[in-house]
């Protein structure tokens, strides 16, 4: 089977992408609810689908357009690697 990407012929918006990985599984990734913000269509759940088997699901809240951000966000010196990782 060829990869396929689905698209919604009304609104224009992906609906589903179907792949195949090198180890030869299919993947299947859904979106499976859109949410209109302002004058675009946003997805706001996704399910992706290996062989057949759920192995995610992804659900999305207050989902927001060109928020403001602080420029800080985007400087690499304030970074800092997150407690979890370790050294």
């Amino acid at each position: 089977m060829t990869p396929q990407f689905w698209v919604d012929a009304e609104r224009l918006y992906m609906v589903r992408m179907i792949e195949h990985e090198p180890d030869g599984a299919r993947m299947d990734s859904r979106v499976t609810a859109h949410q209109r913000v302002g004058d675009i269509w946003v997805e706001s759940e996704m399910t992706f689908i290996r062989n057949g088997q759920e192995i995610q699901r992804e659900i999305y809240h207050e989902i927001r357009v060109n928020p403001a951000l602080d420029p800080a966000t985007f400087l690499p010196v304030s970074y800092r690697r997150p407690e979890w990782i370790g050294p």
